[in-house]
């Protein structure tokens, strides 16, 4: 019976679309001279059922493609058993290493000049293969261009809402990595991303977007200059960035990842076996928080509000872990964050990044911590950030708070709230006309303390604020104020 319904199942996907013989190997394909044309293999395929293909079938499909011309080809992969490791479909083009194909549903690959091919061996594996091939020419070379400071705290990037051509320019030379998408309705446009070691895409071709993503590293232009293009003819919503950088800020790290901003609780490993290790996140909403909620091995972890500087203008916060189990957990804002991990060639480390509330927890007094806005270290940007700080749970706390920057530009609000149950202890807000102490000591006897600052709109050098959480007599039910200077530097408790 089984048998019999496998048999009518190759009848009707050879109805549907003939499958040539392959009496020499291969199967060539040449553009059509009207180039809107779009080519289908097999015969009848129109880009959803592929048909199946005979057991121990094998065939190479050459497909050419002229100079200043590049070919779009979207295939269809389905395995009977999706368990079954062997790649019967295999991608081979001059780009970069081959490919294999266990599944794909009218995916995207890109050959440009002088072509690429699908190699086809299904053996046993019950292969259902279809594809489209349309062969398009180069638009004439006007690119937009992209400039790179050393002394940028923020990277630069580009998302697949371009189709146009950038040349990105460097100081020294310009280091660019890819922030992927967990979406695999956009994986794939990551093979459409050429990269270029030089002025034009005439220059030598470093890979894809997708080879950089699974280098885990930065990949370097030679000189100054790096060029992207941008296959896909149509813009597409994803979460997918090209972060560029001037090497002369990056040269240290030898392992760079970029993360996605939508990937939930991950913990990251690194050894400094080779060298400095980092990762980079981003998010396009600059008040969604990230927390650093746990960091265990050795060595250090530098964090940057934006990208890592050789100035370290915008180094946010430094851990390690023989004196820093009390600074966790910890919350960053901001589009990107950048950490680092350095060490000697025997340090490992394991940290873990969250996007939840987890901040707001207090184990145990002695607790210390910052909040800084959600651009503080970066120019030319408004400024926001919000918290709430919990007390140990059942107990009282002492709130110590000492303001170290802050930016009233008018419009700016600063507000501090300190609770207990639902009665508020302590209400404050500051502005330009009501400036909060600055340098010394604010402390708030509560269960609960909350901070919001917001410029509005208005540009700002935003805000930070150094917290511990102590231990205080149940008995104390009121709040005070010491106007205690400190003598320590800037940002060290």
């Amino acid at each position: 019976m089984k048998a019999g319904l496998l048999f009518l199942l190759i009848v009707v996907f050879f109805a549907k679309a003939e499958i040539p013989a392959c009496p020499t190997g291969t199967i060539s394909f040449n553009p059509p001279l009207d180039s809107s044309i779009v080519t289908y293999y097999p015969k009848g395929f129109n880009g959803d059922n592929a048909p199946l293909f005979p057991d121990n079938y094998q065939c190479n499909y050459q497909i050419n493609v002229p100079q200043e011309w590049w070919a779009e080809i979207q295939m269809t992969v389905q395995l009977a058993n999706q368990s079954d490791e062997r790649n019967s479909v295999v991608v081979v083009d001059r780009i970069g290493p081959t490919e294999g194909i266990q599944f794909a549903s009218q995916d995207s690959f890109y050959f440009i000049s002088p072509g690429g091919s699908i190699q086809l061996s299904t053996t046993t594996t019950k292969t259902q293969l279809g594809f489209s091939i349309q062969w398009k020419k180069y638009q004439p070379f006007l690119p937009n261009l992209i400039n790179l400071n050393i002394s940028d705290t923020v990277p630069k990037f580009l998302d697949l809402s371009n189709t146009a051509p950038y040349v990105v320019s460097a100081e020294t030379r310009t280091s660019v990595l890819v922030i992927p998408t967990l979406d695999n309705k956009y994986q794939h446009l990551l093979r459409g991303i050429l990269i270029y070691d030089g002025l034009t895409w005439n220059s030598t071709c470093l890979g894809t977007a997708k080879q950089l993503w699974k280098s885990n590293t930065q990949w370097l232009s030679t000189g100054k200059q790096m060029t992207v293009q941008f296959l896909f003819g149509t813009s597409s919503d994803s979460l997918i960035r090209l972060v560029f950088q001037d090497f002369e800020n990056t040269r240290n790290i030898k392992h760079f990842e970029g993360v996605p901003s939508n990937s939930v609780d991950k913990v990251f490993s690194f050894d400094a076996t080779k060298g400095s290790s980092a990762i980079i996140t981003y998010d396009a909403h600059d008040q969604t928080v990230e927390t650093l909620r746990s960091f265990g091995g050795d060595g250090t972890l530098d964090v940057y509000s934006g990208g890592v500087t050789q100035s370290k203008k915008n180094l946010i916060a430094t851990y390690s872990v023989n004196s820093d189990s009390l600074r966790l957990p910890q919350q960053f804002y901001g589009n990107f964050k950048t950490y680092v991990f350095s060490g000697d060639k025997y340090s490992k480390v394991t940290f873990s990044l969250v996007r939840d509330t987890s901040f707001s927890s207090t184990k145990t007094t002695g607790r210390t911590g910052f909040i800084s806005s959600n651009h503080w270290g970066q120019d030319g940007q408004p400024q926001y950030a919000n918290a709430i700080i919990n007390a140990p749970p059942g107990q009282l706390a002492t709130f110590s708070l000492n303001i170290h920057s802050v930016d009233f530009t008018p419009g700016t609000i600063l507000a501090l709230t300190g609770s207990n149950g639902k009665s508020e202890v302590y209400d404050e807000k500051f502005d330009i006309n009501h400036l909060p102490p600055m340098n010394q000591t604010i402390q708030i006897v509560s269960d609960n303390l909350s901070l919001s600052f917001n410029s509005n709109g208005v540009v700002n050098r935003g805000l930070y604020v150094d917290f511990k959480v102590m231990n205080t007599s149940k008995s104390v039910s009121y709040l005070f104020l010491s106007l205690c200077f400190l003598i320590h530097p800037i940002f060290n408790w």
